[in-house]
């Protein structure tokens, strides 16, 4: 993509004013964000005390709607982490667009050091491929194969020109990967432009999902950011944490015993509304 054009000073002296759309990768810092840099608090991040970056990463989960969030430098960074997360054996397949800039332009990374095979799917103009064809590719069940685990998307499409990637279609995506038992990596290098454009929050943008049990549960005995704020409290103004019993289900147990009082019953209620509204607006 860069190694073919070819760069010249086309400035033209006084008399030409350049406006350069090149790439993103061109821009500078505008004096307020010099000034951010230059102020900001920062620490040790190996051992968690950098408060800049905490703040970043627990306010870009709060808004993808995640457990946690990891700050990496770069884009071509952030998807090989994700290649290794979720292909943790060395020697499985990943399912990959054939204009995805995860296969064009990220040197091999997948494959020179995560040991990741990358499979192309032909793209079309949209940024979409044929979920048919996505389903017929999937490989592992004979010993010779590798195991496809993971399809990657990409979501606004660079090379397919900025196209924004219907919902609908990673709706549907999600579910052949869930019946297929593998993973969904969605390269969002600009999710919040797609998000934008459908005019929906960002966690909303991001691969849906079904709640399993043991996330449920987990959500609902934390206190999240906004929580209290929203009236989630007990009459004396403090968080409410409700432990139900989840395992490999389909469901959570909850279990009223003579200990659980009335006024827990209707806390747990309380929370467990407020939760299920949480999970709603990313449906």
């Amino acid at each position: 993509m860069y190694a073919s054009v070819e760069t010249s000073d086309a400035s033209g002296g006084e008399n030409v004013r350049v406006v350069d759309f090149r790439s993103d990768t061109i821009s500078v810092p505008t004096p307020s964000m010099r000034r951010a840099i230059f102020e900001a608090a920062v620490g040790d991040d190996v051992y968690g005390e950098d408060p800049t970056v905490r703040k970043l990463e627990e306010r870009t989960a709060a808004m993808f709607g995640k457990e946690a969030a990891l700050f990496v430098p770069t884009g071509t960074m952030a998807n090989l982490l994700a290649i290794m997360v979720h292909c943790s054996r060395r020697g499985t397949e990943a399912i990959v667009g054939e204009n995805a800039h995860g296969f064009l332009y990220e040197q091999g990374g997948a494959a020179q050091i995560a040991g990741v095979l990358l499979s192309t799917i032909r793209n079309n103009p949209d940024g979409t491929f044929c979920l048919n064809e996505l389903a017929r590719k999937f490989r592992g069940f004979d010993v010779h194969e590798p195991d496809t685990v993971l399809v990657m998307v990409e979501n606004t499409h660079n090379m397919c020109g900025g196209k924004v990637l219907p919902l609908e279609w990673l709706e549907k995506l999600a579910t052949i990967c869930r019946e297929k038992g593998a993973k969904v990596h969605m390269d969002g290098a600009r999710v919040f432009n797609a998000a934008t454009y459908l005019n929906v929050p960002v966690s909303r943008v991001i691969i849906s999902k079904n709640v399993h049990s043991s996330d449920l549960s987990h959500r609902l005995a934390t206190v999240c950011p906004g929580e209290m704020e929203a009236g989630v409290v007990d009459s004396s103004g403090k968080g409410i944490a409700v432990k139900v019993s989840a395992r490999d289900w389909t469901f959570a147990r909850i279990v009223v015993y003579t200990n659980i009082t009335d006024e827990e019953v209707e806390l747990a209620i309380k929370k467990i509304r407020y939760v299920i509204k949480e999970y709603e607006k990313d449906l």
